[in-house]
């Protein structure tokens, strides 16, 4: 198939599942073109941007400056440029109606079978006005913040309306937009987000100590302060345990400031964002992963988390939360342990418990491994969504 994906920025070192998908999709022989509608500040880029050459891949829109001009006139997409975008975001309305404007005879002269956007938001529409203008089916992938964080149900609704399908990646997912907008829940389709494997592989795992691992963007809704007051906790009896922290984020001095009020200057690394070599060696030393997520304040919440795909992959036992969709990843007691969201008292126990009995770190370790391969696999995966993009193009 000829496939346009339609991203908001690209690439984005946070956003690997969408990375995987791409690479898969190009693994079985699809060709793929991406329509990144800014441009990435980042400065870590993952090693398969040019290994399989996705930036030529890849279209940037103009400047805003030059992009504006091209806002001349929107009512060529009719009752969508006043109801398919929230009201009061006039200049991103504005931007995605120049950004279709400026796509619409580059996508025509690919000769496409599907577009199709990932997360809710701009890129829906900007997905929406091109499948009017050019006859093209159209789908999306809706995820977490953008569908948990003022999602504006009217919107979002007519949003997936005009979709030939929407995918989420949970079951808990689909009955929240099910819920949320009254559409169908046969409209909606559960493709898993899914962790690179073959990054993975190259992971020899060798423990060193006792290695705490968290895997995650500084956000709120991961709850790393919650990790961090567990580790004091099991650090009474461990101190000599590690808490090993990757990952960048807005919340990252807070983190130092609780670090060192808790005194644990000895035992916590704040490591920052890794390329994949640095993070293959600290998944082939980990102990235990934790990620103790919580529901954020502003309603944003974790999705089966693919960090902690990752270390179940390698067969690292995994300590979560209960909330929102984890437990379609981890059954307690099995691939790993789950906990009350913000109790440091059972995550400091769940911790103790894997930290004094080995066996149960492996067999918890050999079923995570287990439970990835079968239910969250990126070869299986894209093959359910091509047969979604297959069934979209023949309608």
């Amino acid at each position: 198939m000829r496939i346009g994906y339609i991203l908001a920025v690209f690439p984005t070192l946070t956003q690997t599942f969408i990375l995987n998908e791409l690479i898969e999709l190009l693994a079985e022989g699809h060709e793929v073109y991406i329509f990144s509608l800014l441009r990435p500040k980042e400065r870590i880029v993952r090693p398969e941007i040019q290994r399989y050459g996705l930036l030529e891949r890849t279209c940037y829109l103009p400047s805003y400056a030059r992009l504006g001009l091209r806002v001349l006139n929107p009512q060529l997409y009719g009752t969508l440029f006043n109801k398919a975008y929230p009201a009061r975001r006039v200049r991103s309305r504005l931007y995605g109606v120049a950004a279709a404007d400026y796509l619409c005879r580059r996508i025509a002269a690919l000769n496409l079978d599907i577009l199709h956007a990932h997360f809710y938001g701009l890129t829906t529409f900007v997905g929406m006005l091109l499948s009017q203008r050019i006859k093209l089916p159209f789908t999306f992938t809706c995820h977490g913040r953008d569908i948990f964080v003022e999602p504006k149900p009217k919107v979002l609704r007519r949003h997936m309306e005009a979709a030939s399908k929407v995918i989420t990646p949970s079951h808990y997912n689909v009955d929240y937009l099910h819920n949320l907008t009254g559409v169908d829940k046969r409209k909606i389709q559960v493709i898993r987000a899914c962790a690179s494997m073959d990054m993975l592989k190259r992971v020899q795992r060798r423990e060193e100590g006792l290695i705490i691992l968290t895997v995650a963007r500084l956000a709120e809704e991961k709850g790393i302060d919650y990790g961090m007051m567990a580790v004091k906790e099991v650090a009474r009896e461990f101190p000599q345990i590690e808490y090993r922290i990757v990952g960048a984020g807005r919340l990252e001095q807070r983190l130092k400031t609780l670090a060192k009020s808790l005194d644990l200057d000895r035992n916590v690394a704040l490591l920052g964002a890794l390329d994949d070599d640095s993070l293959v060696r600290e998944l082939a030393k980990a102990t235990i992963s934790i990620l103790p997520c919580i529901k954020a304040r502003d309603g944003n919440r974790d999705v089966c988390p693919l960090t902690l795909q990752e270390a179940m992959y390698v067969r690292i036992p995994v300590i979560s939360t209960n909330i929102s969709s984890i437990p379609e990843l981890i059954e307690d007691g099995k691939e790993g342990l789950l906990v009350e969201q913000k109790n440091v008292e059972q995550l400091a126990s769940a911790i103790r418990m894997l930290l004094h009995d080995k066996g149960l770190r492996t067999a918890m370790g050999e079923k995570g491994r287990a439970k990835v391969e079968k239910e969250f696999n990126i070869h299986k995966e894209v093959d359910k969504l091509v047969s979604l993009w297959e069934a979209a193009k023949g309608s």
